[in-house]
């Protein structure tokens, strides 16, 4: 049976009590260990989300999952996530903020020395509502 293409997106990595977390935005690191080891016993190719999408426009992304972070790295967080990675040699998206890349470059470019993919989903988190075309 084909497996679907999955993209799995992570907020946070790291030791966080509920309490603290009342959204589910973080995972503990042992938790995302076997994320990958159960997409690996499923038989799943990790991909990056740019050659996820690749595959998919082909019709052939079945059997692959992408991992992907949301506004990170965070610099706490990043030499255990990339640790985590690295082990496992997979390579992962990486959405970060455009200031984040502004004011700290060498974030990114170490993501991407790493095999990281790189990419941005807006300058900050401002309510795009709340302001104007020119802002």
């Amino acid at each position: 049976r084909a497996l679907p293409p999955l993209a799995l997106a992570f907020h946070g990595v790291a030791d966080v009590p509920l309490r603290q977390d009342p959204q589910g935005l973080f995972v503990s690191p042992e938790e995302l260990r076997r994320h990958l080891y159960r997409l690996r016993d499923w038989g799943y190719r990790l991909v990056t989300f740019g050659r996820l999408a690749e595959l998919a426009a082909d019709g052939r992304a079945g059997g692959h999952a992408a991992l992907t972070f949301d506004d990170g790295p965070h610099h706490d967080a990043t030499p255990l996530v990339l640790a985590v990675l690295r082990r496992h040699r997979v390579r992962a998206t990486f959405f970060v903020l455009g200031e984040q890349l502004a004011y700290a470059p060498r974030l990114g470019r170490a993501l991407a020395d790493d095999g990281h993919e790189v990419a941005v989903h807006g300058w900050d988190h401002r309510c795009l509502l709340r302001r104007g075309p020119s802002a």
